[in-house]
């Protein structure tokens, strides 16, 4: 359990003694008729107030101040993170201070020193320079609010003119305290008062909008600071296992916890650790688990080891290669654990080729806020619930992940597959934009139902343009749906990405296949037509005598297991099972393949690569996956030749440099080389092959996704679709694409 329930279960506890001490002990009525003393005998800053406004010496409020002094050299300013009423109210009223990526509060002054935590990718030359700045710096005493001070003096100022604890008219903590009396006395007498009105007000003012109130105003934590700060108990303490101190990670999870602001990781002064509130937040938030609290805070050897691993850089043992069940998003309790151990470095985001909001998104989940979260991650209408199954985050966004060597990298694959889950399930879509007036009659004519197509019509939707998608399949996705095998991706996703685009308002006209007749009808009843047809023609080599049919195009194996489970009418099944079957390919479609025939009981399945395994262009998870599912990876391979022997086939080969000519025979061939762009020969009448640098290639005509840049991942294909659909919009707006 995190200590915020600890620290909400004392506070409330304490609310609940203090207010049950006031009614049934000294009496009813607000705060100011207890009489100074018993203000001072809960209040340090209450007996200071009565020293100076009665100006004579009290004995209880001597004592109780005396007694304040020594719990404060003891625990510190553990009142104000365990006790005082304040944080449990702004907590349960969702009233909580904005905070920055740095820890301080949003608008405090920030003095952090010049040593932003660097990955572990700098100069060796470099080391020992970081290493001393990084052993000398300090946290300034500038960066010390003195608001609170400011606000001290001025409490115990009008206390001595105008003699009376004026400030204890305006403390939330007696504000509430007066509220609860005020009700109790409301139900005990039946009588209402207008100061419980304006008790009320006040509080609510301080709440609301005086958010800033305990980091920069309040004169209680002033003053608890200047006695703890002969406090030396349970003081956070920073080991060596800390991401920061044992491999440079940039990892601030601690001070952005931190509602003060202290910066564990700079050798913060005494003065600085006085301000200490004891909560717990930063050792919550700590990834590995590297803060704690002891009884006494000591010098120990293994803080000179931190000083000397600090800012050292880490030599990367070989990677390391985790076999995962893709298929499985986590659970939300899993999801939050996962993305407590993110150290909001932001390197995935900038390896995104979409640019997915994951700080923000692993952010809001690691806090618990999974509905923010997944409202956040869908509003980019990337289609997380694939690119979470189906992207190759090990060689993006994971392959810099920092943690990769500590503990593994954040597996952000599978957070996005529930943020995209959860997304569907809740019918959360794209962001609302402001629909221009001028779109709001213009239609967009859409060919290819691929990722391009479909990121394209939910932009283009998202403006209010009447969108339309055409496509000679009877199912959404193009590649998504016929390409991806089942394993990796469940099609039942992509049934409720259609309804929930037609629920937005696009229009699919599906099995119509485009021709040059109706291609022109498109062009003249449209104010543009989009082309996402994806890059579709197989690369196959030629060998020998074989026949065309001799070699299976990836794609055709792949759609044909797909259509038999789509229960598609016509589907002529291919048969590999007991077969030997030889996948020719190195990427991630030759290891679908290789995965499909394996799962479809094929007795032996051979994938021949031309490069090393480490290097080969294929996900290390699903290479390691196949690899599990006894595919047999035959790497560093040149196919001399492939010769049909009545029903089989005789590979020959070369491995690894040897001139030494191998021999296997197989029953069928997979061939996964790659795929080009299709141009039809009508086609080139209307539009430029020219066109990789301009999503516009003629009159009204846009091309996108594959269609445009050729072969690449479904994420790229996505955001290029994304951004086709921009040009469009500004050619439309532009009067630039006119019937």
């Amino acid at each position: 359990m995190k200590t915020s329930k600890y620290r909400a279960a004392v506070a409330l506890l304490f609310l609940v003694i203090v207010a049950g001490g006031l009614i049934f002990n000294l009496g009813l009525g607000t705060v100011s008729s207890f009489g100074f003393d018993k203000i001072a005998a809960i209040c340090p800053l209450g007996a200071l107030e009565t020293f100076l406004a009665s100006k004579t010496f009290v004995p209880s409020v001597f004592f109780a101040f005396l007694f304040f002094i020594v719990v404060a050299v003891i625990v510190g300013r553990a009142f104000c993170g365990w006790m005082c009423p304040v944080p449990l109210l702004r907590s349960v009223l969702g009233a909580e201070e904005k905070r920055t990526s740095k820890g301080y509060p949003k608008g405090a002054k920030e003095s952090e020193p010049d040593l932003e935590g660097k990955r572990a990718d700098f100069a060796v030359a470099d080391v020992q320079e970081e290493k001393a700045a990084f052993s000398s710096a300090k946290i300034t005493d500038r960066s010390i609010p003195k608001g609170p001070f400011y606000v001290l003096f001025a409490a115990l100022g009008s206390a001595l003119v105008f003699g009376f604890p004026v400030f204890c008219l305006i403390c939330p903590v007696g504000l509430t305290f007066g509220v609860i009396l005020g009700v109790w006395s409301f139900f005990y007498t039946g009588s209402a008062s207008w100061t419980l009105l304006l008790i009320l007000a006040f509080l609510f003012l301080e709440i609301f909008f005086l958010r800033k109130w305990c980091h920069q105003f309040c004169p209680i934590g002033a003053l608890i600071s200047l006695v703890s700060i002969f406090n030396r108990s349970f003081r956070p303490k920073v080991s060596s296992g800390c991401y920061k101190l044992k491999g440079g990670l940039n990892c601030n999870r601690c001070s952005i916890a931190c509602s003060e602001g202290i910066q564990l990781l700079y050798n913060p002064s005494s003065r600085e650790l006085s301000r200490c509130i004891k909560c717990g937040k930063c050792a919550d938030a700590c990834p590995a688990h590297a803060i704690h609290f002891p009884l006494f805070s000591r010098k120990t050897s293994e803080d000179s080891l931190s000083q000397e691993k600090a800012l050292t850089p880490s030599i990367a043992s070989e990677e390391k290669v985790q076999v995962l069940d893709q298929t499985a998003p986590f659970s939300e309790k899993e999801a939050i654990a996962e993305a407590s151990r993110c150290i909001q470095c932001g390197a995935c985001e900038e390896k995104c080729p979409q640019k997915n909001p994951l700080r923000d998104y692993i952010r809001l989940l690691s806090e618990g806020r999974t509905q923010e979260a997944v409202k956040l991650l869908n509003a980019s209408g990337s289609m997380p619930e694939v690119c979470g199954r189906i992207c190759p985050q090990d060689q993006l966004c994971e392959s810099v992940c920092p943690l990769r060597e500590y503990g593994g990298a954040i597996q952000i694959g599978r957070l996005t597959s529930l943020g995209g889950d959860l997304g569907l399930k809740k019918n959360w879509r794209r962001a609302s934009v402001t629909k221009p007036r001028e779109l709001k009659r213009k239609t967009v004519a859409i060919i290819g139902a691929g990722p391009a197509g479909l990121a394209a019509a939910d932009v283009l939707c998202s403006f209010g343009v009447h969108t339309t998608v055409f496509d000679k399949e009877h199912e959404i996705g193009g590649l998504l749906t016929y390409g991806i095998p089942f394993f990796k991706l469940e099609k039942e996703s992509l049934a409720k990405r259609r309804k929930l685009y037609e629920k937005q308002g696009i229009r699919f006209k599906l099995g119509v296949p485009i021709e040059e007749k109706n291609f022109i009808a498109l062009t003249k009843d449209y104010d543009a037509v989009i082309f996402a047809l994806g890059a579709s023609a197989p690369v196959i080599p030629q060998f020998s005598d074989l026949a065309a049919a001799d070699i299976i195009p990836a794609m055709d194996y792949l759609g044909s297991v797909n259509r038999l489970l789509l229960h598609e009418t016509g589907t002529q099944p291919l048969d590999f099972v007991g077969k030997r079957v030889a996948v020719l390919g190195g990427g991630d479609t030759a290891v679908d393949c290789s995965r499909t025939s394996a799962r479809q009981g094929a007795s032996r399945t051979f994938m021949i690569a031309r490069k090393e395994l480490h290097v080969l262009k294929a996900s290390k998870k699903d290479l390691a996956l196949a690899i599990k599912e006894k595919v047999e990876v035959l790497d560093r391979c040149q196919i001399l030749d492939i010769q049909r022997k009545q029903d089989q086939f005789l590979i020959q080969y070369v491995r690894g440099g040897s001139p030494e000519t191998r021999e296997l025979v197989v029953d069928r061939i997979v061939c996964a080389y790659g795929f080009r762009v299709l141009y039809l020969e009508w086609l080139e009448k209307f539009i430029s092959k020219n066109s990789q640098d301009n999503y516009e290639a003629g009159k009204n005509i846009f091309v996108a996704g594959e269609f445009r840049t050729g072969s690449r991942l479904a994420t790229n294909a996505i955001e290029d679709g994304k951004e086709a659909a921009q040009a469009v919009i500004s050619a439309l707006r532009l009067g630039e694409a006119k019937k």
